[in-house]
């Protein structure tokens, strides 16, 4: 098979990732461009074949759990705000339902975690989101 068909796959292929982030077409990309490699230096199709098997195996083996790791630190949306430090806005009732806290510009909803209630103007931290609702405790 010509080297152009090859790298064509490995295109295809990375697109399908970009779309999946499953880090499982990525490795079949690596094993397209070891094929098309050796297609453009001459080799057969079974040696093609072959290296696109060795290059998927050794992508899949160790390529993927590494960039599975490096995915994986970085929390995203609401995720990130737990550990963030915030400022009540409004006092924290837990039996009234009431309670707001300022956290980077923006304002929540908030309920206490181990508190009946937490003044206005006390520093607090968020230890979990439910939605648009910060469970803080006071720090």
């Amino acid at each position: 098979m010509r080297w152009e068909v090859w790298i064509i796959i490995a295109i295809f292929l990375l697109i399908i990732e970009v779309f999946t982030t499953t880090f499982f077409f990525i490795s079949l990309a690596a094993g397209a461009v070891g094929a098309g490699l050796a297609a453009a230096f001459g080799a057969s199709i079974e040696f093609q074949l072959f290296l696109a098997a060795i290059f998927t195996l050794v992508s899949f083996i160790w390529a993927r759990p590494i960039l599975q790791k490096f995915s994986q630190k970085h929390p995203t949306n609401t995720d990130a705000l737990i550990g963030q430090l915030g400022r009540v806005s409004e006092r924290i009732d837990v039996l009234a339902g009431t309670g707001r806290v300022a956290l980077d510009g923006d304002d929540w909803r908030a309920v206490a975690v181990g508190e009946s209630f937490i003044e206005m103007g006390t520093q607090v931290e968020v230890v979990k989101v439910d939605s648009t609702i910060l469970h803080v405790k006071k720090i």
